[in-house]
């Protein structure tokens, strides 16, 4: 449990408390001889930053008339950074329009190398804010987050927690006012291809180096009246106990902070009416492992979604935004151990206790106990009306219509070389066999295969219907094999399995060797291994 400064125990507690510490001011400042006093008071001046003398945000200059310009996001983070010895900025890639895209590392102190952040002892919190241009709330929200971590009332919570976050998450697509970069791609479907220069680089560089305890994507969204729509992964193939610490102690600190502050928050993302049962529900969003939410709590991160709903102001927005992040960073300093551990046991039993199982086929299905929330509706006129509490269904669970059982691991031919690459750009270990070894299998016979018939995300992709054949298979020297047991080991699956959602095979990185039919001789050249091929690997790069 953390210490907490007087300034905060005052905040947090009751009168009493403001008054005590008020009082200890008082009785220390009369003690101390006037000059000595000064000469503390003149060395402090450049950290404590008087509040209108702060750094302002663009949004903030133009009285929220506007959303801040990228280069005004650059203009205030080095303002920032001037200004404390708390901040560090990298520049991850330069975007297709050759603005910088920068990461921002905040500590106490800031810590920009993964080897001292893993040895500080310290959670690591790690948010991309607006990877959707047209969605400026965490964009705005983010900037004031940074300038009171490191300038203004929040600065014990850097003493605490390891904070790296991309303020402004799609440069490009921000200046536009759209929601794709500046190629067409929607950057939040783009997780497992990463074929983009900014989340490669969040990827490559943040994901696979500092493995983040904790990873936020802010978006506006989710349903008015509520200030905030909060999700965590909702994949079962995530550990559970990771998930459920997300949804219950996290989830119960951030709300509770925000109706401290006059807000609400509520799931992600809003009401539909049911019409066969006359009754309402809350529905959420799809769990393709494509998307933030799920990717990254496959990969053993407490990974949240924060949606503000668009209907408020812009201020609003960047003050709900700006309030989760701070509560959230709270609750991590405060549950620094606790938080820790669950994700070091997580990634334990993803090594130690895979599952059983691979799911597919995801569909949603309601929590056993209904919920409270409010719906808006309009009115004959289309006017918004007031909101109304109702009792409903919560179907924010996912579970699987098909399972496979999960096998030791995979290989797959040696002139797979773009599949190799693939599998690693996602911190994945991948062996090269160093002789020419036979082995018991499972193949993946194509039943059906087509392509689609319109681009998404600049791919025409495949869907595949598989069946298992049981064979003897001789890997020549040079094939690959890839383990299910490694830290990676869940989203191993999501990848290889020719039907998973998220596949290889759909994505296209099997096109040129794969059959275009299916037929009793159409095979993927990926086999499921029964256990160790026996031979002498080596690492690839």
């Amino acid at each position: 449990m953390m210490k907490l400064n007087c300034r905060a125990r005052a905040r947090a507690g009751s009168e009493s408390a403001s008054a005590r510490c008020a009082g200890a001011a008082k009785e220390r400042s009369s003690s101390v001889p006037f000059l000595v006093l000064l000469a503390g008071l003149l060395l402090a001046l450049p950290l404590a930053v008087a509040a209108q003398d702060l750094p302002q945000t663009g949004a903030e200059r133009a009285n929220w008339e506007r959303t801040t310009t990228h280069a005004e996001v650059m203009e205030f983070l080095w303002e920032v950074q001037a200004r404390t010895d708390q901040m560090l900025i990298q520049e991850l890639t330069v975007t297709n329009e050759g603005r910088p895209h920068p990461v921002v590392f905040l500590g106490d102190p800031p810590l920009s190398e993964p080897s001292a952040s893993l040895l500080s002892g310290k959670p690591t919190l790690f948010i991309v804010a607006t990877i959707h241009g047209n969605e400026r709330s965490g964009k705005e929200g983010g900037q004031q987050f940074i300038r009171e971590l490191t300038l203004g009332d929040h600065q014990d919570l850097l003493e605490h927690v390891n904070v790296i976050i991309v303020p402004h998450m799609n440069p490009d697509g921000g200046d536009a006012g759209r929601r794709t970069n500046s190629l067409g791609y929607d950057m939040n479907r783009d997780w497992i291809v990463a074929e983009t220069r900014e989340v490669t680089g969040v990827v490559e560089q943040i994901l696979n180096r500092f493995a983040p305890d904790v990873f936020v994507d802010a978006h506006n969204g989710g349903s008015y009246p509520y200030h905030m729509t909060y999700q965590a992964t909702l994949d079962p193939t995530a550990d559970q106990a990771l998930v459920d610490f997300a949804r219950g102690p996290m989830y119960e600190y951030i709300k509770d902070h925000l109706e401290s502050e006059g807000m609400s928050m509520f799931w992600y993302s809003g009401p539909s009416f049911d019409e066969d049962n006359d009754t309402w529900f809350w529905r959420t969003t799809v769990p393709w492992p494509r998307k933030q939410h799920s990717y990254g709590g496959i990969r053993n991160m407490i990974t949240l979604l924060y949606e503000v709903p668009g209907r408020h102001t812009l201020e609003v927005q960047a003050n709900s935004a700006r309030e989760s992040m701070l509560a959230l960073t709270r609750f991590m300093a405060e549950n620094a151990d606790e938080v820790r551990d669950v994700v070091i046991e997580a990634r334990r039993r993803t090594v130690e206790e895979p599952h059983d199982d691979v799911y597919f086929d995801l569909e949603p299905t309601a929590y056993p106990e209904t919920e409270e929330f409010y719906v808006v509706q309009r009115d004959d006129d289309g006017e918004w009306m007031e909101p109304e509490l109702v009792t409903g269904e919560n179907r924010t669970l996912y579970e699987p219509t098909r399972t496979r059982a999960m096998p030791y691991g995979y290989a797959f031919d040696a002139r797979l070389d773009d599949l190799a690459a693939f599998l690693r750009r996602h911190g994945i270990q991948v062996e090269k066999l160093r002789e020419e070894v036979t082995v018991p299998v499972e193949r993946y016979r194509i039943v059906e295969i087509s392509w689609a018939d319109q681009p998404y995300q600049n791919h025409l992709m495949a869907d595949l219907e598989v069946e298992l054949v049981p064979d003897e298979i001789t890997l020549s020297e040079g094939s690959y094999v890839v383990r299910n047991r490694q830290h990676e080991g869940r989203l191993i699956p999501q990848l290889l399995e020719p039907d998973a959602v998220d596949s290889a095979v759909r994505w296209n990185f099997l096109d040129h060797s794969i059959p275009r039919s299916g037929g009793e001789d159409a095979f993927v050249p990926i086999y499921r291994l029964q256990g160790p091929v026996g031979v002498s690997t080596l690492l690839v790069p």
